[in-house]
């Protein structure tokens, strides 16, 4: 199988699968502002709203059955 033909390949992720990525991303968030005091003073200086937008903009897909 070449290249392209991995590239066009229909990928399909589970419920269980696409649930597991979302802890994943946000405990790797809680480590890196445990762990980096840099990380931690940027994103705290951004309010909170800001942040929910993009966070609504990119789980709306999550939550849109498929027809």
């Amino acid at each position: 199988m070449g290249i392209r033909e991995r590239l066009r390949r229909e990928i399909t992720v589970t419920v269980l699968q696409r649930q597991c990525i979302i802890i994943v991303t946000l405990l790797s968030t809680l480590c890196a502002l445990n762990a980096w005091p840099r990380f931690l003073s940027d994103a705290t200086s951004i309010e909170w709203y800001l942040y929910l937008i993009p966070i609504l903009i990119f789980a709306l897909p999550l939550f849109v059955r498929r027809s």
